[in-house]
């Protein structure tokens, strides 16, 4: 019993000792990447639950909407049929960077051939227009 306590108390001496001059770790900046991903992670999935809920909420309401104006249209007895809402346009593609002197050269020239379409477009539309109010008379 003699011989186990003197044993013992040296190497608890001994490992008190080693415990004490140790310094502790710098931790910061693994914390510090911790963090960050933890953020990004976090954001990630508060977006992806957030257009979830709109999607759902937009569904749910045109739900409702179209209940409400099939109700309304029973009860004013007229047969109308509820509009369709066309969706909204894609976002366009982006090709890369660009300066705004870039755009600004493609902007001007894409306007003019939009204006250059809508003038073709009207004089056909007139000219079709023509060959109605002017029907021949049959052979």
């Amino acid at each position: 019993m003699k011989k186990t306590i003197l044993i013992a108390i040296p190497m608890l001496v001994s490992v008190m000792a080693f415990q004490s001059c140790m310094k502790p770790a710098d931790n910061s900046k693994m914390n510090a990447t911790i963090d960050s991903l933890v953020n990004v992670r976090v954001m990630a999935f508060k977006d992806s639950l957030t257009k979830v809920c709109m999607s759902d909420v937009m569904t749910q309401a045109k739900m409702k909407a179209d209940s409400m104006i099939l109700a309304a249209s029973k009860k004013s007895g007229g047969k109308t049929a509820p509009k369709k809402v066309a969706p909204p346009p894609p976002p366009p593609k982006k090709e890369g960077m660009q300066g705004l002197s870039d755009q600004s050269k493609q902007n001007s020239q894409g306007m003019k051939s939009l204006s250059n379409e809508a003038k073709k477009a009207d004089t056909t539309k007139k000219k079709g227009m023509q060959g109605l109010s002017n029907p021949k008379p049959p052979k």
